[in-house]
């Protein structure tokens, strides 16, 4: 009996329980494998298989086996026995406390399932562990040089070089990307020369390693035990126990007629009143305790079992005393509405199996129970990002977000936690303002940050983060200064909270506190100056914190999409770790969206609301408002139709007076048409519009209206998918208020191949700005593939001015570039 009730707890209980408990988590997670176990019918079948194909896996035969006893698992025969004492010695995953009864009987039941799962093969440790130990696959090689003689950052002779690369050690992927960007400077007459070099582990890459060496290794099915037929396994556990009551002396004589009295389904599924009823008056329950969904009396299995007959041919006391022995079968085997969702959810219960199989979120799991790794690589399963040298981070907006330092960061996650950490040297180059507030407000900082939190971020989760920055001295020339020595301490909470079909909702609050000390203080001196930033940390509270509250939702039934937002952040806020955070503004605005005519068409409307402080004593301020409203709808394949509306708005606010400083008003159409033109296709994408720019300058104001026009038009010509394409670009100032206002460049061109790897390009070019510069030009492209790999590409951009003006120097009259790029994969 104890063998049916454990296989009803595993059957029962870990397939059925957890499968209909995770059909309401959206995390599709159920009870791990590892906590599984194998007991009754089950293991029987996991027995007799590794008994079947005990000649098939044999796990270093020579090794030394003193410890074995020889009645390690029964049911095995003695070569079986030893050969899975030696996966278990060699192979074993995870250790158990053997001075635990019940740890051990887990520990070697989770050393069963994973012996019967691998593959039939010879199959020692090395086997099982991650491959290849070392690798290295390069995986691209450029060069690039340019030159030409307009003054801009392309101004003179120009490299850029880059290549990427994969290091893969012990299994665990390394990517590896550097650039180096080299020339001339054209502010100083002297040469310039960058190199940017990043480390990066490649998660992705080690989980496909990681899941391709278990499925060679193992067969997860098998592991999951769902290559077992729980119906038939069922029922095989019935009628061996079955067989067992009737071969009793004191059913033997009536073993026949006692079998014939219930079928296996009737068993199943009725209740101990209905049983009473079928064993002692069968005619009285026929035909109403049948449930369709769950037993169909005219089915084969119905029809296989014997025929009722008459039961007043057995004593009653035999059938009392078999009605008892039923009773206790059948609490083995469950109630019947454990019995019947079992049976009903099994295929089910299976192909949920190969999702969990599937999933990245539960591969780290399998892994950890399968296969022998190391610390390194199993700390490895749980780490989502992990970089250094020339990296960006980002982690949230009141913290660290599209901050580029040079440093490490990396970001560890489980299925209900985080840990975000960061630590490196923030740098920026800022020509216009560097000499004025550099030594107040520098753009070089050591940074110090750690972000832990609760849940994932598609979901609900709350996390809290801390951030120390000190600022560091510059070199860069005559542009070097002397900053004061500040430190900057940051500390803040961020939530998120799921509304169900309203939607999603982010909040973010953030406290920074900054402390300056004398240019000339000592080391000792800078180390108080931060035990002073975060022991004043909640001075002046609101003038140095932010909020930010942020509401994403849809209305799925209408097609509606729709945003909101509200911030602020105070006068003396400091975020060294955002480069666009802003102190001493006030935001709020959101935004519609609608589909309609199934998805074919889309409206939506925005608003965006800045209010920016321009004194820390009184209401001056400056006040942005951007409203916006967009539509589109595609009409057919061939054709789509878009119009847009836009205007920003700048007032400057103060005091005594209100004035505007800038209004940027647009409106736009767009089309884009692809079809075919004497058995040619073609695109065309069409934009016309007109824009109304007003702005203050240090004479007078300006106030423009311009008329808009672009077009690009596309070809395909031939069968080698040569394209003639042309391109006009028509911008005119109707008041000739705006210098450079009256523009219009056109490009016509022709792409083709030539001898199957080349690849040409043909084009000219016309540019005109009145009273400014009129050039026409021609550009020709020339690409080669050569030995599947080297691709080498050349371009030069020739052009003449048409007329001489002071301003021509500043579009040159030449360009050309050559590349040489061999890829390695």
């Amino acid at each position: 009996m104890q063998y049916c009730k454990n296989l009803v707890r595993m059957m029962c209980g870990c397939l059925l329980g957890t499968f209909l408990s995770t059909q309401a988590n959206a995390q599709h997670t159920i009870t791990p494998p590892g906590q599984m176990t194998i007991k009754g019918v089950l293991r029987q079948v996991v027995l007799d298989s590794i008994q079947q194909h005990a000649g098939e896996k044999k796990f270093l035969a020579g090794i030394k086996t003193s410890n074995y006893n020889g009645s390690f698992i029964k049911g095995l025969e003695d070569s079986a026995q030893a050969d899975f004492y030696r996966f278990m010695l060699l192979n074993s995953v995870t250790k158990a406390n053997s001075r635990v009864p019940v740890q051990a009987e887990n520990y070697v039941d989770q050393s069963l399932r994973r012996y019967y799962a691998l593959n039939n093969s010879n199959m020692p440790r090395k086997s099982l562990e991650l491959a290849p130990r070392f690798k290295n696959d390069v995986h691209a090689f450029q060069i690039d040089l340019a030159t030409g003689d307009t003054l801009s950052m392309n101004y003179g002779l120009w490299h850029r070089v880059r290549f990427n690369d994969q290091l893969t050690i012990s299994g665990i992927p390394i990517n590896i990307n550097y650039a180096n960007l080299g020339g001339q400077d054209p502010y100083r007459n002297a040469s310039m020369n960058a190199g940017l070099i990043k480390f990066s582990f490649d998660r992705q890459a080690y989980l496909n390693n990681v899941n391709e060496q278990l499925n060679h290794t193992y067969n997860l099915e098998k592991y999951f035990l769902a290559d077992i037929n729980y119906r038939e396994a069922l029922r095989q556990f019935v009628d061996v126990r079955l067989q067992g009551i009737l071969q009793q002396p004191e059913f033997a004589p009536q073993a026949k007629q006692l079998r014939s009295l219930l079928t296996y389904e009737q068993l199943y599924f009725l209740d101990s009143v209905q049983l009473h009823h079928m064993i002692f008056s069968p005619g009285l329950l026929k035909g109403y305790y049948y449930d369709g969904k769950k037993m169909n009396p005219d089915s084969k299995e119905m029809q296989d079992d014997v025929i009722v007959t008459n039961s007043n041919l057995i004593p009653y006391a035999t059938k009392e005393r078999y009605y008892t022995a039923l009773l206790d079968l059948k609490k083995s085997i469950g109630t019947s509405a454990q019995v019947a969702a079992m049976l009903a959810e099994s295929d089910a219960t299976q192909n949920y199996l190969r999702f969990y199989v599937e999933s990245d979120i539960n591969k780290p799991k399998l892994s950890r129970e399968l296969l022998p790794l190391s610390g390194v690589q199993t700390f490895l399963l749980n780490v989502h990002t992990l970089e250094a040298g020339n990296i960006a981070v980002s982690s949230s907006a009141g913290t660290m977000q599209d901050v580029f330092i040079s440093g490490v960061s990396g970001k560890y996650a489980t299925s209900n936690t985080f840990v975000h950490m960061a630590l490196g040297r923030r740098q920026d180059i800022d020509y216009r303002t560097l000499g004025f507030r550099q030594s107040i407000q520098p753009g070089t900082y050591g940074m110090q940050f750690l972000r832990v939190g609760r849940g994932t971020g598609k979901k609900d989760y709350v996390s809290l983060s801390v951030m120390n920055a000190n600022s560091k001295q510059n070199n860069r020339g005559e542009f070097a200064t002397t900053n004061i020595p500040q430190n900057i301490f940051m500390a803040g909470a961020q939530t998120q909270w799921s509304l169900g079909k309203g939607g999603m909702l982010n909040a973010e609050f953030t406290k920074s506190n900054s402390n300056f000390a004398s240019p000339t203080s000592s080391a000792n001196d800078h180390s108080n100056v931060t035990k002073a930033a975060m022991g004043r940390f909640f001075d002046d509270f609101w003038m140095t914190s932010s909020f930010n509250l942020r509401y994403t939702g849809e209305i799925s039934g209408a097609n509606i999409q729709q945003s909101a937002y509200v911030g602020y952040s105070g006068m003396g806020y400091n975020n060294p770790g955002n480069p666009y955070a802003r102190k001493g503004m006030t935001m709020y605005g959101g935004n519609v969206r609608k589909y309609f005519d199934g998805n074919k068409g889309m409206v939506s409307a925005r608003v965006d609301i800045r209010n920016m402080a321009q004194s820390a004593i009184n209401s001056a301020r400056w006040q942005s408002i951007g409203v916006g409203v967009d539509a589109k709808y595609k009409f057919s394949r061939k054709y789509t139709l878009g119009m847009r509306l836009n205007q920003t708005t700048l007032e400057d606010q103060q005091p005594t007076r209100n004035s505007t400083s800038f209004v940027n008003r647009k409106a736009s159409l767009t089309s884009q048409w692809n079809g075919r033109l004497a058995s040619k296709s073609f695109s065309n994408f069409t934009t016309i519009g007109i824009q109304r720019l007003d702005y203050i300058t240090q004479l007078h104001p300006i106030e423009s209206e311009f008329l808009q026009f672009n077009t690009t038009q596309i070809f395909m010509v031939g069968k080698k998918g040569n394209t003639i394409s042309a391109n006009v670009f028509y911008n005119r100032d109707m008041r000739d208020a705006a210098v450079y206002g009256n523009l219009l460049t056109a490009e016509a061109g022709y792409n083709y191949t030539l001898l199957k790897k080349l690849f040409c390009g043909t084009a000219f070019t016309y540019l005109e700005n009145k009273e400014v510069v009129k050039q026409i030009g021609v550009r020709q492209h020339v690409g080669v593939q050569v030995l599947k790999r080297w691709s080498f590409q050349a371009s030069v951009d020739l052009r003449d001015d048409l007329e001489n003006s002071q301003m021509n120097y500043l579009y040159g009259n030449f360009r050309t570039e050559l590349s040489l790029h061999y890829l390695m994969k």
